[in-house]
Order: C-alpha cells, then sequence, then structure tokens
C-alpha cells in the first residue's frame, strides 16, 4: 500500500465515505481510528504482537 492510498484510506475511514476496509496487517500499524465498530479477522496469527495491534 502507497502512502498516499493509505492516506486517502484512513481519511476516507474518518469521513465516512468509506463503509469498510479489507487489508492487510501494515495497513493497521500506526493507525488509531476510535471509531471502528467491528474488525473481522481472518486466520487470527500466531504472533502475539500482530494480533494485540
Amino acid at each position: 500500500m502507497t502512502p498516499e492510498f493509505r492516506e486517502i484510506a484512513t481519511s476516507n475511514l474518518k469521513e465516512g465515505t468509506l463503509y469498510g476496509l479489507y487489508c492487510t496487517d501494515s495497513f493497521g500499524m500506526g493507525v488509531d481510528l476510535p471509531d471502528i465498530k467491528i474488525v473481522i479477522q481472518w486466520r487470527c496469527t500466531c504472533n502475539l504482537d500482530t494480533l494485540w495491534q
């Protein structure tokens, strides 16, 4: 994911113009979005740090 696309996706989520986002672990690193209602995780990780993030 390019930094530009990440910024656009984050902005759209905050504004409510994007309903959902399908992404990898790399998107969640350093992102703090307080209004996330549900997270669906496919194939749980064995790495506790990744799961906690």
